[in-house]
């Protein structure tokens, strides 16, 4: 395996060629090849906080900000994103196990992506009138898993400018 020196400043070109609607056959391939490495990295680092005994993550989290809208009433940003699910302040009435439609929208003018999810963990803040709630998309059209999965490696190379 190579070193990410190497490989990170391919997959950003690609990413940015894939954005462009430049990119062959070849460099698509090439950038998913390269994503998986990018994703094993931030998914193993990110298991080196996980308690022993408790089940690790299978989808690597990134930090950033999206307008997302959570069961058509409450609009406001994701903490952070994975391509399996999201979190995000949110009022206190929303319970473990409740499925919710959302709204995300990942990029100005475009379509936003929109599904149901389950809500997987609250955390409430008692000095508050908003929570972390933690959501797990359902199920999501194979275009916007797409457009997801590319918001994400989008978001986790720019942290890793």
């Amino acid at each position: 395996m190579a070193t990410s020196a190497h490989w990170l400043p391919e997959l950003r070109d690609l990413q940015a060629r894939v954005q462009r609607g430049e990119a062959s056959e070849e460099d698509l391939r090439r950038q998913r090849e390269l994503q998986g490495e990018l994703g094993a990295c931030l998914r193993a680092a990110q298991n080196l906080a996980v308690p022993a005994g408790l089940e690790p993550r299978r989808d690597f989290r990134v930090s950033c900000s999206f307008p997302v809208e959570v069961a058509r009433l409450d609009r406001t940003v994701t903490h952070d994103l994975s391509v399996s699910g999201f979190s995000a302040l949110v009022p206190c009435r929303f319970r473990e196990g409740q499925e919710v439609a959302f709204s995300l929208r990942l990029a100005p003018g475009e379509a936003p992506v929109s599904g149901v999810a389950r809500v997987v963990s609250v955390e409430r803040d008692p000095a508050s009138v908003t929570s972390r709630a933690c959501f797990a998309f359902l199920a999501l059209a194979s275009d916007a898993s797409r457009r997801l999965e590319e918001a994400v490696f989008g978001a986790a190379l720019a942290r890793l400018a």
